[in-house]
């Protein structure tokens, strides 16, 4: 549901070039956070141009960014959200913030919250009760 929003924000179009065509969602592989919509192309270039200025200008001003919204990455596969290991508090932060956004969007469907969020957020209380 938020990624519908985040689309619909975008106007349908390309967060980087602007052209309105299927959108892919792009994601931070060290976060498991979706950054925004964008076209095939741009998709591309962003995975391999890592240092072409109009890809870091992308990750640094993503949509998802601009929103303050944190929505986790669902692997097309499996359809489960992609888990992002903590290395520091901030990091736990953001996993309890797009748990909670996960959780969010099951409850206003109406579905019963999926038991890999449900163990996600147990092992995440877990982590923040009993720290290493």
């Amino acid at each position: 549901m938020a990624i519908s929003y985040l689309m619909a924000w975008q106007k349908f179009r390309c967060a980087i070039c602007g052209d309105r065509t299927t959108l892919q969602k792009d994601h931070d592989h060290s976060t498991g956070l979706v950054r925004g919509g964008l076209c095939e192309s741009c998709n591309r270039g962003e995975g391999h141009a890592k240092t072409a200025p109009v890809y870091l200008d992308y990750r640094r001003r993503h949509p998802a960014s601009i929103l303050g919204v944190q929505i986790p990455y669902e692997d097309p596969w499996t359809k489960k959200a992609i888990r992002i290991s903590p290395k520091n508090p901030d990091d736990q932060c953001s996993r309890l913030s797009a748990l909670k956004v996960s959780a969010a969007e099951f409850q206003l469907s109406g579905k019963p919250i999926p038991d890999h969020i449900a163990i996600a957020a147990l092992e995440l209380a877990e982590e923040l009760i009993n720290p290493q």
